[in-house]
């Protein structure tokens, strides 16, 4: 039976979100009502009481003329919250209706069950209903006031909770979005330039604004960009020796340097620092997920890639440099092992050839192709092998993802729907990640769509991500409060990649129970889901259909579910032709005598078919010597180093879970057997047993999902519930990344955590580029050249620390061109091209180093004009020599030409503009 819960409403407050029930008034003659309550430690028992004896019995009552034969009664899950009265750090002593474990962890004193806020024997006042809300005015610029989460969602803003006040750090609203547009005004240094203002600024500097949108490059736009203000400075560095750095001249003065000039480069001719050690030479480094690349940056910039620095001048192209990907690639290798003879095991290249009698077979080979001539271990089914890594990253249009997403890995998680802030999918951009800080909060941005919450997915655990970014995921009973999804109990979501839309992709046999979790398999282009209603696993194809399923214990009765510990399998991953899956034997206070937890694998056929005997590939140990069981395993990933990675999850039975005791195992192949890794995986702090049963990995980390990863820290910092990136060998928080679930930091969201999935980086363009314009100049000493006029902007919310143009035959100048840039807007720059043939086409690469050290490629080809040298005395290359050459020169008389300059009224070369080139221009005179 279950409790009629069209009398409850929803209530979100800062430490969780429960329940609350709305008791109906009493009458004034003590009506009596079903009263389920504790008879003298014999259990539950319902008897006829008034609401008055009820509580007093510590009981729950149903209701004036509720009967206990009623079907909404039923005393074995009978309402567990209360009120709660306990100290708000904002609010003071407030009450709330929790359950009894809730309020106790609030340090609050717990009135009974069913008891109501606004019972006469509770002494406090109920929690304010208004919070926090961020939304957009009229003029579509972001504005907080204090709302009730209803209004707050008829204004589509965003809720931070009762009681939370606009001024508290988490509360975010961003800054007023004011349009900008191309300002003309008279600067007391550069003179007339744009600069793209809001209206109020232009005009309050006495500028012409061209309106909002308008860039500083439209052509109708008559004045100039202002010059970059910062040029090359010569200085001497205590580590480095004398170096040349891009600073504004106070600043190079500021360290006894020599500066060139406003727009001057360090790689100017002009430029001489005597040979320093910021000459540039190939770098090779290695990236975050381990790829190498080269660069040619200076000695100090390579160090701090932790690179190898190959010399002055030295190319990446160069015979020298190795940086080859394919150290790093894994392939077949057989060597001698003292106890077993020879072997195959999949390794690199020099860890195959460091081994005794070591051959490798190459990058990709496998250790069943034909060609390699030895066995897998003897002893068991294991092959050391590095896990797919199927998940492909996904690309939403909605710019809250696509101009705020860095072009790194995401992270995938499931939630509660009782969460705050009820997204229970949330997508995590962790491209900054190697430049966060370890053990504690860093900014990182969150996206969410607005249909990924409780009222269309329901509760949802299980999660997958297919090659296209695709996410999918499956409905659960796991959470203590479940809510059903508008597809049932039986179905698996697909949220798409590129809108964020969820559809149904497939619904299996269900009655209520929920399904257990699901895998990609991106051999075969297939899924795997396990159901708690049948015990069966389920094989999907890529449209959702059933193609058949697996039942790996006891047949199935037919009974409706869930089905008994021992024949319940939940995580399910596939991993070298063999599908892997755990099954749930035991868990909190609940162990089986003689039973463990376990961990599974059947062998796949070439369609991606269960095949053939399963085998016992792990029994879990019990949780400590003095605890008997194990929690059972929620999630299962093998990592690019091949090892098996085990999340377990706290449930107390079914339908409940609890947290603090449960882990993440990490076992390795040794001798064809599962073993036990020495590594630890401490998951949060409270002894580190907090995993939430999402576990992940990559190159650098291992990913998992886990509860109080930081608890009762000091403001606005207090309390991290989410995921944890620890090193892939081992760790704990000390040497950890900390990503709480929705940035609210105020609150436990414990127990609301769930599965967990990293992608791999993006891979399509990160760098976009505009090309404007190329055209034929002259410069006084190096003759013709083109001058090439381009756009460039990231595609993400990186900053560029500089761009390296190249091409095939051509010299730039400047190279680099020198940032930050940073993000969300675009720099329009021109460069010098000189040795191009007019006529042919030309493309020009774009290499953006960003400053935490990533790369992007971009292009831009266009077709290079033919140029004639203009003859003696033709200052503006209109090929004849008139009036206006002639004002050139009387325009420019006694001007010095810089080496940076055109300066094409120097006809004679002296670098002055004087009465040589004036008589250049008098003898070549063809305008009559």
């Amino acid at each position: 039976m279950n409790i009629n819960r069209s009398t409850y409403s929803s209530i979100k407050w800062s430490i969780i979100s429960v329940a609350t029930l709305s008791l109906s008034s009493m009458a004034m003659a003590e009506p009596e009502g079903a009263c389920c309550h504790e008879f003298g430690g014999n259990g539950m028992i319902c008897e006829q009481l008034t609401e008055h004896v009820c509580t007093d019995y510590q009981g729950y009552w149903f209701g004036d003329g509720v009967n206990c034969n009623d079907p909404q009664v039923d005393c074995h899950n009978p309402p567990l919250t209360g009120a709660c009265c306990y100290e708000d750090p904002h609010h003071g002593l407030v009450c709330a209706e929790l359950i009894q474990e809730f309020c106790i962890d609030a340090n609050g004193y717990w009135y009974g069950p069913g008891v109501s806020c606004s019972d006469a024997q509770v002494e406090c006042n109920p929690l304010n209903a208004e919070g926090a809300c961020c939304y957009k005015d009229a003029d579509n610029n972001p504005v907080c006031d204090q709302l009730i989460e209803e209004h707050c969602l008829d204004a589509n803003g965003a809720w931070y909770g009762p009681g939370v006040d606009c001024t508290d750090p988490q509360v975010d609203c961003g800054t007023p979005s004011y349009e900008t547009g191309a300002c003309c005004y008279d600067d007391a240094t550069f003179g007339f330039i744009c600069w793209e203002l809001t209206q109020d600024n232009c005009q309050s500097m006495g500028g012409y604004w061209y309106g909002p949108g308008v860039s500083c490059n439209e052509p109708f736009v008559e004045c100039e960009l202002p010059p970059s203000p910062e040029g090359a400075c010569c200085y001497e560095d205590p580590d480095q020796g004398v170096i040349c750095a891009q600073l504004i001249q106070e600043h190079c003065l500021d360290v006894n340097g020599v500066w060139y000039g406003i727009g001057v480069d360090c790689n100017d001719p002009q430029v001489d620092c005597g040979g320093s050690s910021s000459d540039k030479g190939a770098c090779c480094y290695a990236d975050a997920d381990g790829t190498l690349n080269c660069i040619e940056i200076n000695v100090a910039d390579c160090e701090n890639l932790s690179g190898t620095w190959y010399g002055v001048a030295v190319l990446c192209s160069d015979p020298v440099v190795e940086c080859d990907n394919s150290s790093n690639e894994i392939g077949a290798c057989c060597y001698e092992d003292a106890t077993l003879g020879f072997i195959c095991a999949m390794l690199t290249s020099d860890q195959c050839l460091s081994l005794p009698s070591g051959y490798w077979y190459g990058a990709g080979v496998v250790c069943g192709d034909p060609q390699v001539e030895c066995d897998l271990p003897v002893g068991g089914d294991c092959i050391i092998e590095p896990g797919a890594n199927c998940a492909g990253r996904p690309a939403y249009q909605d710019p809250a993802f696509s101009q705020v997403f860095g072009n790194g890995e995401v992270a995938i998680q499931t939630a509660s729907p009782s969460i705050f802030g009820g997204s229970v999918v949330t997508v995590f951009d962790l491209s900054g990640a190697n430049s966060a800080p370890v053990n504690s909060w860093f900014a990182l941005n969150r996206y969410s769509d607005s249909d990924w919450n409780q009222n269309t997915l329901g509760s949802v655990y299980g999660l997958a991500v297919d090659g296209e970014g695709n996410i999918f995921v499956t409905t659960t009973r796991s959470w203590f409060s479940d809510y059903v999804g508008i597809g049932g109990w039986g179905a698996i979501y697909r949220l798409d990649a590129i809108t964020g839309d969820v559809t149904i992709f497939a619904d299996l046999p269900n009655l209520g129970t929920g399904l257990g979790s699901i895998t990609y398999d991106c051999d075969h282009d297939v899924f795997f889901v396990s159901n708690m209603e049948d015990g069966l696993i389920y094989r999907l194809d890529s449209n959702g259909n059933v193609l058949d399923t697996f039942d790996p214990a006891l047949p199935w009765t037919g009974a409706a579910g869930p089905v008994a510990l021992g024949d319940r399998p939940w995580a399910v991953e596939v991993h070298a032709g063999r599908l892997y899956f755990s099954m749930w034997n035991e868990h909190y206070n609940n162990a089986v005598p003689g039973a463990a937890n376990e961990i599974w694998s059947v062998q796949l056929d070439a369609s991606g078919m269960p095949v053939g005997l399963e085998t016992l590939e792990v029994s879990i140990p019990s949780y400590s010597a003095s605890v008997e069981w194990s929690a059972p395993v929620g999630d299962i990933r093998f990592s690019p180093r091949g090892t098996m990675l085990l999340a377990e999850r706290g449930m107390m039975n079914f339908t409940q879970l609890g947290a603090h005791q449960a882990r993440v195992l990490e076992y390795v192949c040794e001798a064809g057997s599962w073993v036990a890794s020495a590594s630890t995986f401490e998951i949060g702090e409270i002894a580190g047993s907090n995993s939430s049963g999402g576990v992940d990995a990559d190159m650098t980390r291992t990913w998992a999902s886990g509860d109080a990863l930081h608890v009762n820290h000091p403001a606005p910092y207090q309390n991290i519930y989410g995921f944890q990136g620890l090193p892939s060998t081992g760790g704990d928080v000390t040497n950890s990344l900390l990503i709480d679930y929705q940035d609210n930091m105020i609150g436990q969201d414990k127990t609301m955590i769930g599965d967990l999935v990293v992608t791999h980086a993006e891979a399509g363009p990160c760098l976009n580029t505009n090309f404007f314009d190329v055209n034929c100049k002259f410069h006084h000493h190096n003759g013709v050249y083109h001058k090439v006029e381009f756009g460039f902007s990231a595609m993400g919310s990186g900053t560029i620390a500089e761009v390296q143009v190249s091409g095939p035959g051509v010299n730039i100048n400047p190279n680099p061109i020198v940032g930050p840039f940073p993000p969300y807007q675009s720099y329009p720059v021109d460069v010098r091209m000189y040795g191009a043939t007019g006529g042919q086409s030309m493309c020009l690469t774009l290499t953006a180093i960003f400053t935490d050290g990533s790369i992007c490629v971009g292009e831009i080809c266009f077709e290079v004009p033919v140029c004639s040298e203009p003859g003696p005395g033709d200052t503006n290359y209109d090929f004849k020599v008139d009036v206006t050459d002639l004002l050139s020169i009387i325009e420019a008389w006694g001007n010095q030409c810089g080496e940076d300059d055109d300066c094409t009224a120097d006809q004679d070369g002296d670098d002055v503009i004087g009465i040589g080139d004036l008589l250049i221009v008098l003898e070549n005179w063809t305008s009559r």
